[in-house]
């Protein structure tokens, strides 16, 4: 086996491409409408945070489906890196309330004075009533 100090250029570029994949792929599962999968994806990526949170940061920015920008979001706030405060802050201005919920508990989780403070501005009653206005909402245009 080679010892990292050993590898080439070439071999370094294919096991970032193979990694970058593997993350790729898991935020796909992030969009899955398959509960089972979207919790492998989520516990997958929570598992190794520490070193991929720059990707679900760039994936969270670019996102545009909200059960899976919510659980990236929350992934961030997982990673108690406050640099992200900023981008999930952003996220309590959100149309749609699960991107805020997943970006109020992401504040709480990271834990500090400031993450604490801009959580306590979002009220979860608000939420739960964007909740149920969304869904009216989408009920009377199933109709």
């Amino acid at each position: 086996m080679l010892r990292f100090a050993e590898w080439n250029v070439t071999q370094m570029q294919a096991i970032m491409k193979a990694i970058e994949l593997d993350v790729s792929t898991l935020i796909e599962g992030l969009r899955s409408t398959d509960p089972e999968i979207f919790q492998q994806a989520f516990g997958l990526l929570l598992r190794d945070i520490d070193t991929i949170k720059s990707k679900i940061y760039q994936a969270a920015v670019r996102e545009e489906n909200a059960r899976a920008k919510g659980a990236l979001v929350e992934l961030l706030g997982e990673s108690r890196d406050p640099k992200y405060m900023p981008f999930i802050a952003d996220q309590l201005h959100s149309s749609d309330p699960e991107v805020i919920f997943w970006a109020y508990v992401a504040l709480q989780t990271i834990g500090t004075a400031e993450s604490l403070a801009l959580a306590n501005n979002v009220s979860i009653k608000d939420i739960a009533e964007n909740v149920r206005r969304r869904k009216a909402a989408n009920d009377k245009r199933k109709k």
